[in-house]
C-alpha cells in the first residue's frame, strides 16, 4: 500500500457519507412512515452503492505493481483510479446531504413551536454533546430573544458571532439520529 498514490480526499468524503447515509435512510423513513414526506429509495440505493465503490480496493481496476510496469503508467493508472473513487465518494455523500437537508426541511415544518425554532439534529449512531452553529436572521439579532431547550424546558446559553448573524451554542445529550 505504502507505494500507491493515497487519496484523502476520497476518504474524507467518503467518511462523512459512512456517517450520514444511515441516518439519510432514518429521516426519509420516518417521514413518508409519518407521511410527512418522500421515501428516497433510488436515491438512498445509489448512495449506498457509490459509498460501496468508493470503498472498495479494485475499484475501477487496480494498477498494476511498481517494478512490473513504467512508473509513468503506475501514476497515470493510480490517479485515474483516485479520481473514479473520488468521484464515488462526493456522490455518496453529496446523496447523504441532501436527503438529510430536505428531510429535515419537511420536519421542521411540521414541528409545532412557539415563534422561531431551530432543529439540531445529530446523525451520529450514538448520543452527544455538541456545539451548535447556525446562522439566523439579522431581524431576530435585536429583538432580545433567548434560547430555549425545549425538550429540558430550560434557557440555553448562547453566543452571536459575525455581527449577530451567527448563534453558537452547547446541545448537551443530543439523542442518536
Amino acid at each position: 500500500w505504502d507505494a500507491r498514490l493515497w487519496n484523502p480526499g476520497g476518504n474524507i468524503f467518503g467518511r462523512r457519507a459512512q456517517q450520514l447515509l444511515p441516518s439519510a435512510e432514518s429521516i426519509a423513513s420516518f417521514n413518508a412512515i409519518h407521511h410527512i414526506g418522500t421515501y428516497y429509495h433510488y436515491d438512498l440505493a445509489q448512495g449506498f452503492k457509490s459509498l460501496y465503490l468508493h470503498c472498495e480496493h479494485t475499484c475501477g481496476g487496480d494498477p498494476a505493481w511498481i517494478g512490473v510496469v513504467s512508473p509513468t503508467i503506475f501514476k497515470k493508472t493510480s490517479l485515474q483510479q483516485n479520481e473514479l473513487t473520488l468521484r464515488f465518494a462526493k456522490d455518496a455523500r453529496s446523496t447523504a446531504e441532501r436527503i438529510v437537508d430536505v428531510g429535515l426541511s419537511e420536519l421542521a415544518k411540521r414541528l409545532n413551536t412557539q415563534g422561531a425554532g431551530i432543529l439540531v439534529f445529530n446523525p451520529l449512531q450514538w448520543s452527544r454533546n455538541a456545539v451548535v452553529t447556525c446562522t439566523i436572521s439579522l431581524s431576530l439579532k435585536n429583538t432580545g430573544f433567548s434560547l430555549r431547550d425545549s425538550s429540558l424546558n430550560k434557557d440555553v446559553p448562547f453566543v452571536l458571532e459575525d455581527n449577530g448573524s451567527r448563534l453558537v451554542f452547547p446541545a448537551n445529550n443530543l439523542p442518536a439520529f
